[in-house]
């Protein structure tokens, strides 16, 4: 008897476990060119589709070429929808720097100024990381090992602890991460 009453209740709080993980809440910012930016509660791995559709959908002038609308919504995610004239402007940006010094690569400088999306510190990959301003492989190889060293970020100011990372590029990329 005792036996069966044990396996009913883990088999109750494993049942609550797997509801709590399945109906886990992500917190989304969205802004940009939606026409209601703001933070929305949806269930996590909702599609980002969903998510803009919750901001009112996109505005007219909304650039569309780059995003993926079948991702799936993390919690603390930040989403930037540029408009046409934004990247316009980059582009116009991109080609009057690759004109004035040939040596510049242009692929990485574009790769480095288009992602506007923040990146999670305690997540992001090599080559996430890369594309933060001011940031290379080195930098981005010491801020894993630091994170691979000392546990999960628990907050961005960890950054200042990093060789390299002062105040003016904390400042840079402060904008682009979070936890």
């Amino acid at each position: 008897m005792k036996i069966i009453i044990t396996f009913l209740i883990i088999s109750l709080f494993s049942f609550h476990v797997k509801a709590e993980m399945i109906n886990a809440i992500a917190n989304v910012y969205i802004y940009g060119e939606v026409k209601k930016p703001g933070i929305y509660k949806v269930p996590e791995g909702t599609r980002l589709t969903e998510i803009i559709k919750k901001a009112g959908g996109l505005k007219k002038t909304a650039w569309t070429k780059d995003i993926n609308f079948a991702a799936p919504i993390k919690d603390s995610l930040s989403i930037y929808i540029p408009s046409e004239k934004d990247i316009k402007k980059e582009e116009k940006i991109i080609q009057q720097i690759t004109f004035k010094d040939k040596n510049i690569n242009s692929y990485k400088y574009r790769n480095k100024t288009r992602n506007n999306q923040k990146i999670n510190l305690n997540t992001a990959t090599l080559e996430e990381l890369d594309s933060l301003p001011g940031i290379g492989k080195k930098l981005a190889q010491s801020i894993i090992d630091y994170r691979n060293k000392n546990g999960r970020f628990k907050s961005i100011h960890e950054l200042k602890n990093i060789p390299k990372i002062g105040g003016k590029k904390f400042i840079k990329i402060s904008k682009r991460v979070y936890i």
